[in-house]
């Protein structure tokens, strides 16, 4: 998993995503291999997918990616930069969960 540049200046992943309009899910077969220097999503992108941000848990959802593909949430004006990114590598990984540093009663925080 590739966080990109324009996710660390826009402070959370659940704000950015939760709020901005302007970003897509876009996925490409196999293993793209995105890595830490890549700025903008790259071409060729076989097609799209969606998520969902639930805000209760701190949960976020992938859909519409089969298999096997490598997937990124990009801003969907160009310059496209890249928000983040799951290259494939055996694993397909469809839900994330996070940790926003609230103070949540009765929950333990490793």
């Amino acid at each position: 998993m590739i966080i990109g540049d324009y996710f660390a200046q826009n402070n959370s992943l659940i704000k950015q995503l939760g709020a901005e309009q302007g970003t897509t899910l876009a996925r490409w077969n196999g293993t793209v291999q995105y890595n830490i220097y890549d700025k903008v999503a790259r071409t060729g992108s076989t097609g799209g997918g969606s998520y969902a941000i639930d805000a209760n848990y701190k949960e976020m959802t992938i859909s519409g990616v089969s298999a096997g593909e490598t997937w990124a949430i990009v801003e969907t004006a160009s310059p496209n930069r890249l928000i983040l990114a799951v290259n494939y590598d055996g694993t397909d990984i469809r839900t994330f969960y996070f940790n926003n540093l609230e103070d949540e009663p009765s929950t333990e925080i490793l």
